[in-house]
């Protein structure tokens, strides 16, 4: 918990993604509305649990699923790694 201001896993919820409980939650407790925050995940239930709180679904090209998966899943960018994420996060 050193590097994280919050930390949510399944056990703090009762709905699994695409449900947008634990994304809410966590906004909820950093006092952040939906609009101000990107939620970036791997898979489409993470673009759908980002989409459905309200935040911007941000799809990392690393992990479980690829472009097409993400896409119609609703993301609203693509990075291709965690490195690009500033790009999307804080352009220019």
């Amino acid at each position: 918990m050193e590097y994280f201001e919050v930390v949510l896993t399944a056990a703090d919820v009762r709905e699994d993604k695409p449900h947008p409980e634990g994304v809410l939650k966590c906004l909820q407790i950093m006092d952040i509305e939906p609009g101000a925050a990107a939620y970036v995940g791997d898979t489409a239930p993470d673009m759908g649990a980002g989409q459905r709180a309200g935040t911007l679904a941000v799809g990392l090209l690393t992990g479980a699923g690829d472009s097409a998966q993400l896409s119609v899943a609703g993301a609203h960018r693509l990075v291709p790694d965690h490195r690009r994420l500033i790009d999307v996060l804080l352009p220019d």
